[in-house]
C-alpha cells in the first residue's frame, strides 16, 4: 500500500473501510484495496504522477 503526503486521506479511508469490512464480514483485503485506490486518486488529484 502506498501512503501519500496526505496521510489523513489514507487514515480516514482505511478506518472507514476496516469498520465496514468488519460490520459486513467482508475480507480486510477489500478494505486495503479501497484505501489504495483512495490514496492513488488523491495523489493524482494533487498533481503527482502515479505509475
Amino acid at each position: 500500500m502506498t501512503w501519500g503526503p496526505n496521510v489523513q486521506v489514507a487514515y480516514d479511508t482505511y478506518s472507514d473501510a476496516i469498520k465496514k469490512a468488519t460490520a459486513d464480514k467482508t475480507p480486510y483485503a477489500d478494505a486495503l484495496k479501497t484505501t489504495q485506490e483512495a490514496v492513488v486518486a488523491d495523489l493524482k488529484k494533487t498533481g503527482f504522477t502515479v505509475k
